[in-house]
C-alpha cells in the first residue's frame, strides 16, 4: 500500500500536531511514520506527514502519540525526555530518527515524538 500524506498547516501548536497527527492515524488506519518540513511551488510551508497504512487484513491498534518541542532543549533535556519515555515502555516513532523538524507557530522547530509501547518490527 502506497503511504498516506498530509500537510498541516505551519501556524499550529505542538498540541496541534499531536492531536491532529493522533486522529490521522486512527481514520487513515496507519502508522505515522516521517514528520518534516515542507514547501509548495507558491513557497508556502507545511509540516508533511507521512503515514504507513496497516495492511487490510491485519489488526489496527490504536497507540498514543506523545510529542515533546525539543527546539531548544539541552542535549541532557533531550536525554531525559528519552530516558523517562523509555522507561514508560514507549519507542520512538520514526524507524531510524529520534527527532523531526516542523512547523509550530509559524517557525521551524524540532519535535521528538514517541508511540505507546513497543513497536513490532515483524
Amino acid at each position: 500500500m502506497d503511504p498516506e500524506v498530509m500537510d498541516y498547516p505551519p501556524d499550529g501548536t505542538l498540541e496541534d500536531l499531536s492531536t491532529t497527527c493522533g486522529g490521522d492515524e486512527d481514520g487513515l488506519r496507519a502508522k505515522l511514520v516521517k514528520l518534516e518540513r515542507a514547501h509548495d511551488n507558491e513557497d508556502n510551508t507545511a509540516t508533511r506527514a507521512t503515514y504507513e497504512p496497516v495492511p487490510i487484513g491485519d489488526p489496527y491498534v490504536s497507540k498514543e502519540l506523545f510529542f515533546f518541542d525539543i527546539t531548544d532543549a539541552s542535549p541532557q533535556e533531550i536525554h531525559d525526555i528519552a530516558v523517562e519515555q523509555l522507561a514508560q515502555g514507549h519507542a520512538l516513532a520514526f524507524p531510524g530518527s529520534d527527532n523531526a523538524d516542523v512547523y509550530l507557530n509559524n517557525s521551524e522547530a524540532q519535535v521528538a515524538v514517541y508511540r505507546e509501547g513497543q513497536i513490532k518490527t515483524d
